[in-house]
């Protein structure tokens, strides 16, 4: 088996080494050219190159690079082995992809089409995967009534797959934070300490990271700010360990912006928040991005300077209106009033 494969994906979930593994995939590829096809002994292998290829840079936060192997591995799989199981996955990853990037119709659309090949392929695991992707794009969007729906379908699979009552790993985290959002935060403490005991064991370090994130995240909402921290500190640690950037800006935006809006110490917020910010703008996650704007409008609320919280805010809610994203939208809002009573 090899080390990136199912079932232990050693070198991505044990190590976090995802530029170990894309110069190992990028071997197949003649003289290293990556807009070439990968020398493979059969289009399985072909397709499985390309979609893992296209993975790797979407950990490694070169969203551009990702999308097209990603469609190259679906055209063969779609067209020529007429593998339903693998194209339900790489769809997965498409809608991952078009999240972070802020298309949030292309990334409702990747989950439907991920969940339907699931079931064409009569594929329980994938199907409650597809479920969990659909239910987050849906409440990226606001659909929240939708998306609990569709969280629910995964978790009941999930019970089926796994035996256990809660959704595991990314779709743990995903479901933890919509439930932080439509208020249920007991339940997200619930789902997250199930998470983060199964992934120690396992030692699915991008995961403990996110756990760690989503429980200071719950720390905060229960003016516990020694827990927060502690975990705070601990999901930045592991991120750092990784070469996975999505986790590590995650990290970096929920210290920052718990420092800028209830510590109120805006230096910190400032150190944070704005390494987070270069690392987006630069891979090209939009959907963070505006989360971080929202976290430096309420920095430099804290540091005293009204007109600059306002000029982030207001760029904040723009970039959420063109892409659609609800959270954007109300957070930005939610600046914007306290500025109006400073």
């Amino acid at each position: 088996m090899e080390i990136s494969e199912e079932p232990n994906f050693y070198l991505y979930n044990k190590l976090g080494a995802y530029e170990t593994d894309l110069a190992i995939l990028q071997e197949f590829f003649p003289d290293g050219d990556t807009f070439r096809d990968p020398l493979a002994s059969s289009p399985d292998y072909m397709s499985w190159i390309l979609s893992e290829t296209g993975y790797c840079f979407i950990c490694l936060g070169l969203l551009e690079m990702a999308e097209q192997f990603l469609e190259r591995a679906n055209f063969i799989l779609l067209n020529i082995t007429m593998d339903w199981h693998n194209a339900s996955r790489s769809y997965q990853n498409l809608s991952d992809l078009y999240a972070s990037q802020g298309d949030l119709d292309q990334s409702t659309e990747a989950a439907r089409n991920a969940l339907n090949l699931s079931i064409h392929a009569e594929d329980k695991t994938y199907e409650c995967y597809s479920n969990a992707h659909l239910a987050f794009a849906e409440h990226l969007r606001g659909n929240l009534v939708a998306a609990s729906e569709d969280f629910k379908k995964a978790e009941i699979l999930e019970q089926e797959i796994n035996h256990t009552i809660y959704l595991l790993s990314f779709r743990g985290i995903q479901h933890a934070d919509h439930l932080i959002r439509i208020g249920n935060p007991v339940y997200a403490r619930e789902v997250t300490k199930v998470n983060l005991a199964i992934s120690e064991v396992d030692q699915w370090l991008n995961i403990i990271s996110r756990c760690h994130r989503v429980l200071g995240d719950l720390d905060v909402n229960d003016g516990d700010h020694n827990n927060a921290r502690k975990h705070y500190y601990e999901a930045l640690k592991i991120a750092r360990q990784i070469a996975y950037r999505q986790v590590l800006i995650e990290a970096l935006l929920a210290r920052g912006k718990w420092a800028a809006k209830h510590l109120k110490i805006a230096r910190e917020a400032f150190t944070d928040l704005e390494e987070a910010l270069n690392y987006a703008t630069s891979s090209g996650f939009r959907i963070i991005e505006a989360d971080i704007r929202v976290a430096l409008a309420w920095a430099h609320i804290t540091a005293g300077n009204k007109e600059k919280a306002k000029a982030e805010a207001i760029y904040a809610k723009q970039m959420s209106k063109e892409m659609g994203y609800y959270w954007g939208n109300i957070d930005a809002d939610e600046v914007l009033a306290e500025i109006e009573k400073a």
